[in-house]
């Protein structure tokens, strides 16, 4: 094996590790999001790190897939997440959605909604990008735009919602 052919397998090696240990930490979130969720991949993208990187649609697929299989091992299959994912680069986002195959959710009409561009199938989930200026900024809004698409729909509550009525009233006597 060449010394080129050989680094690549480390870094095939390594990504793939990077994949799955994103895939853990976004797990609660999926166990607990009662069936829909949007966030990012930070520990891929480089938010966090001096060099951020535009990554491919590829390994947000692999992130997802690793996702659905989590989610199947501990044991709730029939409770497959949709979800959106997003990575941050020093050019554009990259978006991935997922949705599961119970779900009359249209992953192509989420994507334009949060005006996401490029779009193509890839695996079972839909991507594209949004080129921005300032693509930190851009991820606020995809997060904006897919909340309030989800909203639309009567998938999740609006944030300000109570279902149980407020806890106290300020106009009551002590």
């Amino acid at each position: 094996m060449s010394k080129a052919a050989a680094a690549d397998q480390l870094v095939n090696v390594f990504l793939e590790s990077m994949i799955k240990a994103q895939a853990a930490k976004i797990l609660p979130m999926a166990m607990d999001s009662k069936g829909y969720f949007t966030t990012g991949v930070v520990e891929l993208d480089g938010t966090h790190g001096k060099q951020p990187v535009d990554v491919p649609l590829g390994v947000l697929n692999s992130v997802a897939t690793n996702i659905v299989e989590l989610v199947a091992s501990e044991g709730t299959a029939a409770n497959q997440p949709t979800f959106m994912l997003i990575a941050v680069g020093p050019k554009y986002c990259t978006v991935l959605i997922h949705v599961s195959a119970d779900n009359p959710l249209s992953p192509l009409e989420w994507a334009q909604a949060c005006n996401v561009d490029a779009i193509e199938t890839c695996g079972q989930c839909i991507g594209g990008r949004v080129v921005a200026e300032y693509p930190i900024k851009a991820k606020d809004t995809i997060i904006g735009c897919a909340c309030a698409y989800l909203r639309k729909h009567g998938l999740i509550k609006d944030e300000d919602s109570d279902d149980e009525g407020p806890k106290f009233n300020i106009n009551d006597d002590f």
